[in-house]
């Protein structure tokens, strides 16, 4: 069902906003790919958290990208995931990796109102600027 509600908002260019697992499910439905093992896949890896547990780390916002505009070059996060995105899916670019080429945030290459955000905003002080980019969005479409 949720694949079938991502399909209908694309659809109705609905806003879309996935956070830790709906960014994944952005770029998996799309056609992109995961590590499922992100400690296997990229030995380098920061500590991202994952079972629970949250970890604080810095993410770099792409110049351009509607996350620069919210949140400047970079910001703290509030990180708590094992998976990661690997091939982005076509139709998707990346806002902001963490230092260790972690991908952190995607948008829509087109400049829709799609944003996938690998951390969890409610945890720390970007949430105000990313749910407030989300209630923006949809008011915009009253």
């Amino acid at each position: 069902w949720d694949r079938r509600l991502l399909d209908c908002a694309r659809a109705e260019r609905r806003p879309l906003l996935g956070v830790c697992y709906g960014m994944q499910l952005l770029n998996l439905h799309a056609g992109g790919t995961l590590h499922t093992d992100l400690a296997l896949a990229v030995p380098r890896a920061l500590d991202h958290g994952g079972n629970g547990r949250l970890c604080e780390h810095e993410i770099t916002t792409r110049e351009g990208s509607s996350l620069r505009a919210m949140l400047g070059a970079r910001a703290r996060v509030a990180s708590s995931h094992r998976q990661a995105v690997d091939g982005i899916a076509a139709g998707l670019c990346v806002a902001a990796p963490a230092p260790d080429g972690v991908v952190e945030a995607l948008e829509a290459a087109d400049g829709a109102a799609v944003l996938g955000v690998e951390w969890h905003p409610e945890s720390d002080a970007t949430g105000p600027a990313v749910y407030g980019w989300l209630v923006r969005r949809i008011e915009e479409r009253a």
